[in-house]
């Protein structure tokens, strides 16, 4: 394959998996009560525990600064998220989920999984794990050449 057919094939398979991605995880935030941009800065804090910050999500999710800083606020006013301030460097407030997020963590985890069930119809297991190979190789070279 040449590099002009990667290319279009890669932006029509992205752009095409992306749209049917929010339309089934924008109805579930509906559903949840939350806006979309809520529903990524809360179902991003539970799958990646490792990741507390608001700085940490803009990097590892690629959402704006200002749609996550838009999500935290009403996600504290429902009870879904707390701060907590580190007491040595008030410049850090660490992010966190409440007991009170589990059941629509488990509403936004439900249409994870229906996505995922959609775009995997017919393709073996062997075949999702030789796609997930590559995209982490694609992923990994990219990273690289960021970082020379």
């Amino acid at each position: 394959m040449d590099n002009i057919n990667f290319m279009k094939k890669h932006a029509f398979t992205t752009s095409k998996l992306n749209s049917l991605y929010n339309n089934v995880f924008t109805k579930a935030a509906a559903n949840a009560g939350l806006s979309k941009p809520e529903a990524d800065v809360l179902i991003f804090i539970a799958n990646n525990p490792q990741y507390k910050t608001a700085r940490d999500i803009v990097i590892h999710r690629g959402l704006s600064k200002s749609c996550v800083s838009k999500a935290i606020e009403p996600l504290i006013n429902k009870g879904l998220l707390c701060i907590k301030t580190n007491k040595k460097d008030r410049r850090f407030q660490y992010l966190s989920i409440t007991d009170k997020a589990n059941s629509t963590i488990e509403i936004l985890h439900k249409a994870q999984n229906d996505y995922f069930r959609l775009i995997t119809k017919s393709i073996s297991s062997e075949d999702i794990e030789k796609y997930l190979y590559v995209i982490d190789k694609f992923a990994e070279n990219a990273v690289n050449e960021l970082t020379k």
